[in-house]
């Protein structure tokens, strides 16, 4: 599967700091082939987009601990489509699964678990 542009619902998220985490977004190119985690064998990433990335300040620096590339978004709209009733999540993280499940009619309610204060 070829991507050429980034179908991510957070792509417009602001850069913004809450305590030892922030958003940053900036201008990206991808390319190359990834192995999807949706029963696609590879995807090929081409063109330039801006990406989001949810990250932790730590010992060493800020880390990454969520980015908004194609196949992690790809996978969390799959899950959220296949979603129903009551659903739980692990984590805020940039709130990409949020966006798509809020936008099916076939879940009833979402929880999120999160515990880092700083997301929320």
């Amino acid at each position: 599967m070829v991507i050429n542009e980034n179908p991510s619902p957070v792509a417009h998220y602001l850069a913004a700091r809450s305590g030892n985490y922030r958003i940053a977004g900036r201008k990206a190119t991808q390319s190359g082939s990834f192995w999807g985690m949706d029963g696609e064998d590879t995807y090929e990433i081409t063109g330039s987009w801006r990406n989001v990335a949810l990250e932790r300040k730590g010992r060493s620096g800020w880390k990454t601990v969520m980015a908004d590339d194609p196949p992690t978004v790809r996978v969390l709209q799959k899950y959220a489509e296949q979603s129903h009733g009551k659903v739980l999540t692990a984590g805020m993280g940039l709130g990409i699964y949020l966006q798509f499940a809020a936008k099916n009619p076939d879940i009833t309610q979402i929880y999120v678990s999160e515990s880092a204060h700083d997301v929320v």
